[in-house]
């Protein structure tokens, strides 16, 4: 295994986690139920976790394509 090989997987891991977390924040509070009643918080500021969903996947999609690739 080469390094750009493990760049690439270090890459598309780091992209689909980044995606996956963001969207996990993003949907908690619809999915999660509150436990003491009160009502699980949504993100400060939606946008951001947006943005970060889009960065994770154009990292994700561009390590998956270069992966594919070779």
């Amino acid at each position: 295994m080469s390094f750009s090989e493990l760049g690439r997987e270090f890459a598309l891991g780091l992209g689909a986690a980044l995606f996956g977390a963001n969207l996990w924040v993003l949907l908690r509070p619809v999915v999660a139920r509150p436990r003491d009643g009160r009502a699980v918080p949504r993100p400060t500021s939606t946008r951001k976790v947006v943005r970060n969903m889009i960065i994770g996947a154009g990292v994700a999609g561009w390590a998956l394509i270069a992966w594919l690739r070779t």
